[in-house]
């Protein structure tokens, strides 16, 4: 078995310094594409040479989601600080000193910084919607043009997100959309229901929106359906609806999918459903979801909306019925009409003579 060996090295000038504590605590769970991004751009930053994030994908055979993702480990990790312009674009990446894992204070990470801390070079050598990167420690800045990726794979969510919160969002926020749909590897349906249910809530803190991404992660949900069933799981409303059906156990997918249609698809509010299911249970013993299910289908047929709607169903129909009854009608023989006439008096009457009958029973 060969032993341990001395390593030596030749000092020259053409070096990249690195912190001993990355390579001893960040090192080994950082990935591929993470390790290549954080270490060029220090070389870049020493050199200082310029790069793209573009340059950067194409060097190390990744795409430029690769990168993005890279940048943003990092910052999640304090190792990197990004900035952006009010627009949410990227334009800054600042270069932190490396501290210790063994610091246990929490990580907050950094506000978006207004202006890089380093003086840039001249407005004719810059172009057009770049980025820069500097570090505390050399004060030198790393061009790098043409990073918009950020804004541009984001904007259709960044829209949504507007919508739901009723606000602009915030670089962090912008930020935090980017790693749930990249890094946690969400669909864009799933983050525009992740924000839906969230908003619905009240929870605008985007702290509880990676907090519920991350939790739905870890379940290995990756569809709109399967997130729409976890969410039904932790609803109290959606146990007293399934109590008022007469089920005590533990929902079934099957069972959490009734439910989620006449929430979604229907549009009904608990106390709409809950009254379908008290007359579903009067009127049958078995099959009740789906016969809860036929008369909430009517019920969105005819337009109702509440409590109120019903009521006024329910009088329409009890008035039809009662004109019905008041209607004339076809009269027997003896001019007696159906609310008056004995039921067998509906059919003809026999000729036996049941005395004579009755005699040659007894005769035999």
């Amino acid at each position: 078995m060969m032993g341990k060996v001395r390593i030596n090295m030749t000092s020259g000038d053409d070096s990249t310094p690195i912190s001993n504590a990355f390579i001893d605590e960040y090192l080994e769970e950082a990935n591929d594409a993470q390790i290549k991004v954080y270490l060029y751009l220090l070389r870049m930053m020493e050199a200082g040479r310029s790069t793209s994030v573009s340059d950067l994908a194409d060097k190390f055979n990744h795409t430029e989601k690769d990168v993005l993702r890279a940048l943003h480990y990092w910052e999640k990790l304090g190792l990197l600080g990004l900035e952006y312009d009010n627009a949410g674009r990227l334009n800054g990446i600042h270069i932190e000193d490396v501290a210790s894992k063994q610091d246990t204070s929490p990580h907050v990470p950094l506000p978006a910084r207004k202006e890089a801390p380093a003086p840039a070079p001249a407005p004719a050598m810059e172009p057009a919607g770049s980025a820069s990167v500097s570090s505390p420690r050399t004060g030198r800045i790393l061009r790098m043009p043409g990073v918009k990726a950020l804004e541009a794979s984001t904007e259709p969510l960044l829209f949504i997100a507007e919508q739901y919160f009723g606000r602009p969002l915030n670089p962090n926020e912008m930020s935090t959309i980017l790693y749930i749909r990249d890094d946690l590897g969400f669909s864009e349906d799933l983050v525009d229901y992740l924000m839906q249910y969230c908003a619905e809530r009240g929870a605008c803190d985007f702290r509880y929106l990676e907090k519920v991404a991350v939790s739905w992660s870890e379940k290995g949900i990756s569809t709109v359906d399967e997130a729409r069933n976890e969410t039904l799981r932790h609803d109290r409303d959606v146990y007293d609806i399934l109590r008022s059906l007469g089920i005590e156990t533990n929902p079934t997918d099957k069972e959490l999918s009734y439910v989620a249609k006449w929430r979604t698809e229907y549009g009904f509010s608990t106390e709409v459903i809950k009254e379908a299911c008290d007359r579903a249970v009067l009127s049958t013993v078995k099959g009740r979801i789906p016969y809860c299910d036929g008369i909430l289908r009517k019920w969105k047929k005819s337009g109702v909306r509440n409590l109120e709607d019903i009521k006024k169903l329910d009088e329409e129909h009890s008035l039809s019925v009662r004109t019905q009854n008041a209607s004339p009608s076809k009269r027997d023989a003896r001019g007696t009409g159906p609310d008056t006439a004995n039921r067998f008096n509906l059919f003809e009457q026999s000729g036996y003579d049941f005395e004579e009958l009755e005699r040659k029973i007894v005769e035999n």
